[in-house]
């Protein structure tokens, strides 16, 4: 952490439940507190941090009153350009300063402030649109420089000279964009992605959709905006269709929302706000129709349920044990070997589980296959068990023993 670092952060009890930005202008590490600056009220803060807990930091202002802060990232300027869906540091030509998030820069770039949310569009460094009147059509802008996630203050460690050459560390599985390297990266149309999140928790969802429509899926997530809703990741059958990364980790991935949508307790978040969703392409519930399995969805022009795509294989059905005409389309052996991977890379990256944090279903309790001790990995159906039942039995049990095998 430095003077000039950008802090963006939450408030408890926020009714407007926003982030909001600041700047540091002075630190006493030795005795782990801060002070800065609001940038929207010009607030002076002096919050007492901490580098051994991601919980909760306080802080008093100037008229002595308290806050605690959820949410406090903090952000360093480097000198590098930013890329779309990263953070930028925006100097104007009267030496102001801002945090914004980059959607685009094609060839004009388009920027959303925090301090409040403000559109701009920037060509050759010159305001051609905006609706901030701090900053009007024609502001010129002297820098904008990418922004970059840092700890607050990495603890002191006595370097110890080595009794042996030392061995080089692997590279991290994440870039610090929040893209894993085994990924094949193809962004999500910008109407299907929200903004920065800090995940602590993972929601494991089933495509419900036909083995061959796994094309067709990842063009339609990325060319159109739909209803908003993506996820993160999706794992294909295969290593043909392999894995496939839309959304960055470290952003809103619209994965788990809509009416009677769970959250997570006791924190009460909202899973799109704290998780990463993903998705493993599978057909889901099947049926035995006239002597063949076939996939069994919902068909929205006759409300009614019914066979789609073409039919099945015996092999690559899960019959249910309570009903032989009744079971759920598999999910690979590849899939599950990409998926544990997937699962031991977030958890390098992932914020700190909050103490005691499990999934909750607000419209209908889950049958007990779909309950996990641990809010740190589970199943869709766990957060909206009344309207959603994947990933399906199977796959939550294969999840519970990746579970066990953790030490949750």
């Amino acid at each position: 952490m430095q003077s000039d670092d950008f802090i963006l952060y939450t408030v408890q009890g926020d009714p407007l439940d926003r982030q909001y930005v600041g700047t540091i202008i002075q630190i006493d590490p030795s005795n782990e507190r801060f002070t800065f600056r609001d940038a929207e009220t010009g607030r002076l803060l002096d919050v007492q941090y901490s580098t051994t807990s991601s919980g909760p930091w306080t802080a008093q202002d100037e008229q002595g009153g308290h806050w605690v802060l959820p949410g406090h990232d903090i952000y360093w300027v480097a000198a590098a350009d930013p890329l779309p869906g990263e953070l930028a540091a925006i100097t104007f030509a009267d030496g102001s300063r801002v945090l914004a998030l980059v959607a685009s820069i094609d060839p004009i770039t388009i920027v959303d402030t925090f301090s409040p949310s403000q559109h701009l569009e920037i060509r050759d460094s010159v305001v051609e649109r905006s609706d901030w009147s701090a900053q009007p059509t024609g502001t010129t802008i002297q820098s904008m420089s990418r922004c970059i996630l840092r700890d607050p203050a990495p603890p002191v460690v006595a370097v110890v000279p080595p009794v042996a050459p030392p061995v080089a560390p692997a590279p991290p599985e994440f870039d610090a964009n929040g893209w894993w390297r085994r990924a094949v990266r193809r962004d999500a149309h910008a109407g299907r992605v929200g903004g920065p999140i800090r995940p602590y928790a993972t929601v494991v969802h089933g495509t419900a959709s036909v083995p061959e429509g796994f094309a067709n899926l990842i063009d339609s997530w990325t060319q159109t905006a739909g209803a908003g809703e993506c996820a993160h990741f999706v794992i294909g059958r295969s290593p043909a269709e392999g894995v496939v990364q839309l959304v960055p980790i470290f952003r809103n991935g619209n994965h788990a929302g809509g009416p009677g949508a769970g959250h997570f307790a006791p924190t009460h978040d909202h899973p799109n706000n704290v998780s990463v969703g993903i998705e493993l392409h599978c057909g889901g519930l099947a049926r035995l129709v006239g002597g063949v399995w076939r996939i069994w969805a919902y068909l929205p022009e006759s409300h009614s349920w019914g066979p789609v795509g073409n039919p099945i294989d015996a092999a690559d059905v899960v019959v249910d044990p309570t009903a032989a005409d009744r079971g759920w389309h598999v999910v690979t052996a590849y899939q599950y070997e990409q998926l544990g991977a997937l699962l031991n890379a977030l958890e390098q990256v992932l914020a700190p589980l909050p103490a005691g944090c499990v999934a909750v279903s607000p419209s209908q309790q889950p049958s007990d296959w779909a309950i996990f001790p641990t809010g740190r990995v589970v199943a869709h159906a766990s957060l909206h068990f009344r309207e959603r039942e994947d990933p399906w039995p199977p796959t939550c049990a294969w999840m519970r023993a990746w579970l066990v095998a953790h030490g949750w």
